[in-house]
């Protein structure tokens, strides 16, 4: 009787373990298909007793996901603290969020950027908010140095988008702007570029350093936003006359737009 007891009761003892130890939750699948809510929901009962990699990983990646950057920053930030000896996806993931949407610190940023340029696999797009990030938090020459160790792997067009997010000075943002026009002509994202550089640079009171630049867009597409573009830097230059001739360029096109710059004069 004794010796089926102790039997029954190893029996038993392995009937648990084999059911611990049997499949759980599956973040990974649940993740293919969507269903971050669920995701969190099973991370956070997880996460209360223990952290562990893969609950925190797919907690962070699925507030992401939501939209919910505040939570996804916050576990980033605990797994880059917790898992940090890791090399490779996740902790370059959680590199990621810290870096993009850590908006409230500018420091957590430009450490994120640090740690993510120097691993591998950093991406073009890393580099340039790293960039943003430092340039945000003074450290110009910093900023600087890390411009003129990328620049040439970036073409014109992502660095003058870089530099117009950055608020980098106007002789940059400049050069880069006609370096983009030089490699390719014309395009509404040039365009588009310009109107975002003129109105940093018209805060400045340096616009008319866009004008060259300006007015060959002008002259090659005829596209009247430009012409208005145009007329807004010598109305900012005080230049009436020349503000008022390329509005008339514009007036056929876009009447409301030049009728409601016309009156502010």
């Amino acid at each position: 009787m004794r010796k089926r007891m102790i039997v029954k009761n190893i029996f038993l003892i392995f009937l648990f373990l084999f059911s611990s130890c049997s499949p759980g939750f599956n973040y990974e699948k649940s993740y293919e298909s969507g269903n971050y809510e669920e995701i969190i929901a099973h991370a956070e009962s997880e996460l209360a007793s223990r952290i562990e990699k893969s609950p925190l990983y797919y907690k962070m990646v699925s507030h992401y996901r939501l939209g919910e950057y505040d939570q996804a920053v916050e576990c980033a930030q605990l797994y880059y603290a917790m898992f940090n000896d890791d090399k490779g996806k996740e902790i370059n993931d959680a590199l990621s969020i810290m870096l993009y949407h850590s908006e409230n610190d500018v420091e957590m940023s430009i450490y994120a950027g640090r740690l993510l340029t120097e691993a591998q696999g950093a991406r073009t797009d890393d580099y340039a908010a790293y960039f943003i990030a430092l340039m945000d938090g003074g450290r110009f020459q910093e900023a600087a140095d890390l411009y003129n160790e990328i620049r040439s792997s970036l073409s014109a067009q992502t660095a003058a988008f870089m530099c117009i997010a950055a608020c980098s000075s106007s002789t940059l943002i400049t050069s880069n702007l006609e370096a983009w026009y030089t490699e390719g002509g014309y395009s509404d994202d040039l365009r588009r570029a310009l109107v975002s550089a003129a109105n940093l640079m018209m805060q400045r009171g340096d616009a008319s350093m866009l004008l060259p630049l300006a007015i060959s867009c002008y002259n090659e597409s005829g596209n009247g936003l430009i012409a208005v573009l145009i007329g807004d830097i010598y109305l900012n230059e005080g230049d009436i006359n020349k503000a008022s001739a390329y509005y008339s360029e514009a007036y056929e096109e876009y009447p409301q737009l030049v009728q409601n710059r016309i009156s502010s004069f």
